[in-house]
């Protein structure tokens, strides 16, 4: 209860200096806020909003708290959120790696997540929109703006590896299908893989 309400360890509080916490800040609002020294009462900094003028006096633990969060503050306005450490490290490499398609496993992996870790920042993107499930067996994923393509999907998780090398095939009318033997594409296909 008081970790929410701000209240921070003092010996934790104690290895920041006024000139760090400072410069942070100044970084983290792209120079908006800044420091001008302490207030008459214990660990508070006087905070200047150079923008509008007006001062506050903030705990320093209200400052540490504010600068740490994932989503955007109330407290510090125009604060730049944390990603990645706090946030969401899927969604992260998600947008740097441009991917739109993956599996549970390419998320352990690139992300060196554990299990229940990737599977709650999972859940929470499913949540908010971002990605949804394709294929519950196998764990497929894929992003919201991604139209799909099941025979996409089914390509490239069991017919080709990722070098583009053959590791499956279709069997039955499915395969006379793509030989061109039959002109309509079964409802259900039956493949062979190695995976």
């Amino acid at each position: 209860r008081n970790f929410i309400r701000g209240k921070r360890c003092n010996i934790c509080l104690e290895t920041y200096e006024t000139n760090e916490i400072s410069d942070y800040l100044s970084e983290r609002t792209k120079g908006r806020y800044l420091i001008t020294g302490l207030s008459d009462a214990k660990n508070r900094y006087i905070t200047l909003d150079q923008e509008t003028g007006e001062t506050y006096s903030l705990l320093k633990s209200q400052v540490i708290q504010e600068l740490s969060r994932p989503t955007f503050s109330e407290v510090i306005v125009n604060a730049i959120p944390i990603t990645g450490v706090r946030g969401n490290k899927i969604q992260d490499w998600i947008s740097q790696s441009g991917s739109e398609v993956f599996t549970f496993q390419d998320v352990l992996t690139a992300c060196m997540l554990d299990e229940k870790t990737a599977m709650n920042q999972i859940t929470d993107l499913r949540i908010k929109g971002l990605i949804r499930l394709v294929q519950p067996k196998n764990r497929i994923y894929a992003t919201t703006n991604h139209p799909i393509d099941i025979d996409k999907i089914v390509e490239n998780f069991y017919l080709k590896d990722t070098d583009g090398n053959v590791i499956g095939y279709y069997v039955g009318r499915r395969f006379l299908y793509e030989l061109g033997i039959f002109d309509v594409k079964p409802g259900e296909s039956v493949l062979m893989t190695n995976k």
